[in-house]
């Protein structure tokens, strides 16, 4: 785990101690029980006696209660200590659970010290642990707002999944130790949680990751949708993440939020935009938010005239919003007859500003095919004669890069979205 481990299963296992030569004895001893006359009969004897006073003095391993054999703990950088228990546990009957120590970082002293810093990490001088000058985030913004918040709403309260530095929440942590929660790895309690939380009267807000709140889907559903509980979802991460890859791009989360009822989805692009959106979702809405917002810095909003008659307008929300008002600026210099429209929500739709716009649609996205605005937006135009053209990355999963590499390699950069446009234009540029 990345934060500190905690709860009731994390401080059962510190108690439990199981040493190699344990191990050793006992397979000495049945070797010998197995050729002794009588020694079946022996071994299951001393057997019972033994699980007996382990659980009169030690209490149960809740492992073995459910019949695992548990191994450990070993320290998971000890090779030969490690080997040989791999091999015990190939030797057991039944399920075994190997209980593994490691430290992250380990015999690098910056990422031992902070093992929070250095979870998905970039470039940084190896000398001293430094990555250079560090922008901030949309994360450290939300834990920023959210102490104000709760400096004058008792109700506010911060649920994450050992995520409390990833989220932005370690000051929220420590100003108000009593209404912050972490669950540990367990989304699905967290979601659940804040559910019983908003039930109470409390106004929760869940940090999580864009990826794994996938995990909680269910909960989404059952626990937060389905009685309508206001609970305000900040979600991390949202798009491309860069180099920590396929299992953390949060690609998926456009289509399995928008399709839970009731939920409102909003997508800030500015640290200013994101206060006010948590002021909204928390006093003026109710029922499930999400409020999705990508990793890393916020994005320079352009002016973008308006042509008087638009042949085409490049639609997108959160992170793409660079790349798009880029390319739109780029094509109206070349006299391309193009608009641009950002949309702060996604859920529900703002159909009378899409309504507005003339001409046919592009839509940007960093979000999986199956499930994104894009598809909302064709089939509210079908029939109407609009052309709708989404771009978004597909039915596949992204590899890990730098984003700007991985929009590049998409097409989803400024130069892709003005080749695409070029495509689907040709040579009429209309009347800019």
């Amino acid at each position: 785990s990345i934060a500190g481990n905690v709860g009731a299963v994390a401080r059962h296992l510190q108690r439990m101690r199981m040493r190699p030569g344990y191990y050793r004895f006992k397979k000495a001893y049945q070797r010998f029980t197995n050729t002794a006359p009588g020694g079946q009969r022996l071994y299951q004897a001393t057997h019972k006696l033994k699980q007996w006073m382990k659980n009169a003095l030690l209490g149960a391993n809740f492992f073995e209660e459910m019949g695992f054999s548990y191994l450990g703990p070993v320290d998971g950088h000890d090779v030969d200590r490690l080997t040989y228990l791999l091999q015990v546990a190939r030797e057991q009957d039944g399920p075994v659970l190997l209980h593994v120590l490691t430290v992250k970082g380990k015999g690098y002293e910056p990422a031992e010290r902070k093992p929070w810093s250095y979870h998905g990490v970039g470039k940084f001088d190896t000398a001293t642990g430094e990555s250079g000058a560090k922008h901030k985030g949309f994360s450290e913004a939300f834990g920023h707002f959210l102490c104000q918040m709760a400096e004058s709403d008792p109700r506010i309260c911060a649920v994450t999944a050992a995520m409390q530095y990833g989220t932005g929440l370690n000051d929220f942590s420590r100003l108000f130790p009593k209404r912050f929660f972490d669950v540990g790895i367990a989304e699905e309690h967290a979601v659940a949680m804040s559910a019983g939380l908003a039930a109470q009267g409390m106004l929760p807000f869940a940090a999580i990751y864009s990826t794994f709140l996938q995990r909680a889907y269910d909960m989404l559903l059952h626990d937060v949708a389905i009685s309508g509980q206001h609970v305000i979802f900040c979600v991390d991460r949202a798009g491309l993440v860069g180099d920590d890859g396929q299992t953390h791009h949060g690609t998926f989360d456009v289509g399995f939020l928008r399709q839970v009822p009731g939920m409102t989805v909003l997508c800030p692009v500015r640290f200013e935009e994101l206060r006010v959106m948590m002021h909204y979702a928390a006093y003026e809405l109710t029922g499930p938010v999400a409020i999705r917002y990508p990793r890393g810095s916020e994005v320079e909003l352009a002016e973008i005239p308006e042509p008087e008659y638009p042949q085409l307008t490049l639609v997108t929300y959160s992170a793409m919003t660079g790349p798009a008002q880029a390319a739109v600026q780029r094509l109206q210099g070349e006299g391309y007859a193009v608009n641009f429209l950002r949309l702060r929500q996604i859920a529900p739709m703002d159909w009378p500003a899409l309504d507005a716009v003339e001409g046919d649609l592009m839509v940007v996205e960093d979000c999986v095919a199956v499930g994104c605005v894009g598809e909302a937006v064709a089939a509210h135009f079908s029939g109407s004669g609009k052309r709708i053209i989404c771009c978004n990355h597909g039915a596949k999963f992204v590899t890990h890069g730098a984003i700007s590499e991985l929009n590049r390699s998409l097409g989803m950069d400024a130069d892709g979205l003005v080749r695409r446009v070029k495509e689907v234009l040709g040579n009429g540029k209309g009347q800019a």
